[in-house]
């Protein structure tokens, strides 16, 4: 009598083996038909791993965006759309001493952006109600002209003559930015010739913006460049501290005759703390000869004093120029009251 397991298993396992005689012994035949199955699992288990091991190959030697195994995966490009122009000062155009763009992100103009304003970011020199000549934070803006649109959406020339000689000129950029309807905005790059000046930078009478006719957004004063009290006195707005650089001499030392006439023009100047080997402008004309001696009388009592072991910093320094604006000599007000003359 079988076993009908023994059977079952018999049958599913006999084609493999139709060249050998069937065994005497259901136990040897049996073991065989385990045997079998072991195999034929084996097999299905390491072809399983190959399909992994080639199916791996193929995600790995094919990038998303096609290329070589060695390229790696680029980055997704920054979205150049930006949602709602903040102003300038709060896109910090004017965080840096001086504007120079372009701004982050500047790019291509997406062909679906509708600009109907060009805004612009830049400083210029302005007279004060005061007189003073002053530094001046600008936002402007003008129509985004289809001349000016047409202009950025010409391609950059590539460089191709490496013999070229290029002008050796800096330019600053413009900080422009494009805005929409909607107050959404984009920064354009500019397109630039082979020497990445922008492009047809002469012919336009310099940066390309200047084709546009801007008016004023808003106004703010970074700082003073020259004083209107500066300007009537003769003097610059800021002056090196010499006597910052060099010990002095004595005042009986000083050559009154180098300083010519009789007359001469005096600058007094309050050190600047960050910075204090220069000085800003406070105040300043005429000094007299009566008013020179007395100055140069004040510096000599000090240095009968003990000048050589002060070690008192001067906050105030005075700069007297002489008739011919060749010679000066540098008085600390305060502090040692040091002198120096230059000539």
């Amino acid at each position: 009598m079988t076993d009908p397991d023994t059977d079952l298993r018999r049958a599913d396992f006999e084609p493999c083996f139709d060249d050998q005689p069937a065994p005497a012994d259901p136990y040897v035949d049996l073991e065989r038909g385990r045997g079998a199955r072991r195999a034929r699992t084996q097999r299905r288990v390491a072809a399983a791993a190959v399909t992994l091991t080639l199916a791996a190959a193929v995600l790995v030697a094919a990038p998303r965006w096609g290329g070589t195994p060695e390229q790696a995966v680029p980055a997704a490009p920054p979205d150049l759309v930006q949602q709602s122009w903040p102003g300038c000062a709060a896109a910090g155009a004017f965080d840096q001493e001086m504007v120079s763009g372009p701004p982050p992100q500047a790019g291509a103009v997406p062909t679906d952006f509708r600009a109907v304003e060009v805004r612009r970011c830049v400083q210029d020199s302005r007279r004060s109600d005061k007189g003073d000549q002053v530094l001046v934070n600008l936002e402007q803006r003008a129509p985004a002209t289809a001349a000016f649109l047409a202009y950025l959406a010409q391609p950059s020339v590539t460089p191709t003559d490496p013999s070229l000689a290029c002008p050796a000129i800096g330019i600053i950029r413009p900080w422009l930015v494009l805005v929409d309807g909607d107050g959404r905005y984009v920064a354009p790059a500019l397109p630039t010739d082979e020497c990445g000046l922008p492009l047809q930078y002469n012919e336009v009478g310099g940066a390309p913006d200047n084709l546009l006719k801007f008016r004023d957004v808003s106004v703010d004063q970074a700082r003073v460049l020259e004083s209107a009290a500066a300007q009537q006195a003769g003097c610059s707005m800021e002056a090196k501290n010499m006597l910052f650089f060099d010990a002095g001499q004595s005042p009986q030392d000083v050559d009154r005759g180098l300083l010519g006439g009789a007359a001469f023009r005096r600058c007094d100047y309050r050190i600047n703390r960050d910075t204090p080997d220069s000085g800003t402008f406070v105040a300043g004309g005429a000094l007299s000869a009566a008013e020179l001696t007395d100055l140069l009388a004040s510096a000599k009592t000090v240095a009968a004093s003990g000048q050589a072991r002060c070690a008192k910093a001067a906050t105030r320094f005075t700069v007297v120029h002489g008739t011919d604006d060749q010679h000066t000599l540098y008085v600390e007000i305060d502090g040692c009251r040091r002198v120096l003359q230059l000539s």
